[in-house]
C-alpha cells in the first residue's frame, strides 16, 4: 500500500528537501504540497492523503489550529508535526490538536519516515529529541506530583481492606479489636 503525503511548510525549499528524501522511499508518494495552511484545507479535500507533514510556523494559520481543522475534516487523516521547536509546549499542543508524531526538523530524515509509517500503522512516534524533553519534563516534576498522596491513600486502603473483604467477595473479614 502507498502511502500518499501531504506536505505543508511555508519554505519552499524544505518542503522540496522533504520531497527528496520522501521519493526515494519505496512506499511514500507526496500527492502535494502547501505553503499556507488555506492552501492545504484545500489541497486535503481534493487529494485526499493518508498523512499531513504539517510546520508548527504557518503564514496565515499556525500549525496547531490547521491540524485541528483537518482532522475535523477527515477524521481518518494522521497529521505528523514538523517544527523546528522541540518545547514542551508546541509538543503538548500539536498532540492536543490532533497529531499523532512530531518530528524536529533537524532530524527530518529518517526520523519523518519513521513517524509517516508509525501513523499509518496506527502507532504515535515522538522524534529522540522531543521524547528527551518529555521525559525530563516528566522527571522534573515528580517532586510536584501527586505520588506521594497516591502513595498514602493506597495505604490507608490496604490497611482498611480486611474490613470490607466480606462486602468485595474475598476472603472473610477479620476483626481486630
Amino acid at each position: 500500500m502507498t502511502i500518499r503525503v501531504l506536505l505543508v511548510d511555508d519554505h519552499r525549499l524544505v518542503r522540496e528537501a522533504l520531497r527528496e528524501v520522501l521519493e526515494k522511499v519505496p512506499d511514500i508518494e507526496v500527492v502535494g504540497e502547501a505553503g499556507d495552511a488555506q492552501t492545504a484545507l484545500e489541497q486535503s479535500q481534493v487529494l485526499k492523503p493518508d498523512v499531513a507533514v504539517i510546520d508548527i510556523g504557518l503564514p496565515d494559520l499556525n500549525g496547531v489550529e490547521l491540524t485541528a481543522r483537518l482532522k475535523d475534516a477527515d477524521g481518518r487523516l494522521k497529521v505528523v508535526a514538523l517544527s523546528a521547536y522541540a518545547g514542551k509546549r508546541f509538543v503538548t499542543e500539536m498532540l492536543r490538536s490532533g497529531a499523532s508524531a512530531y518530528v524536529i526538523k533537524a532530524s527530518a530524515g529518517t526520523e519523518l519516515v519513521r513517524a509517516i509509517q508509525a501513523v499509518t500503522s496506527g502507532q504515535s512516534y515522538l522524534c529522540p529529541e522531543v521524547a528527551g524533553v518529555l521525559i525530563a519534563e516528566v522527571r522534573d516534576s515528580r517532586a510536584e506530583s501527586e505520588t506521594p498522596r497516591l502513595a498514602r491513600r493506597f495505604a490507608s486502603y490496604r490497611r482498611a481492606a480486611p474490613y470490607f473483604g466480606e462486602y468485595c467477595g474475598s476472603a472473610p473479614a477479620q476483626h481486630h479489636a
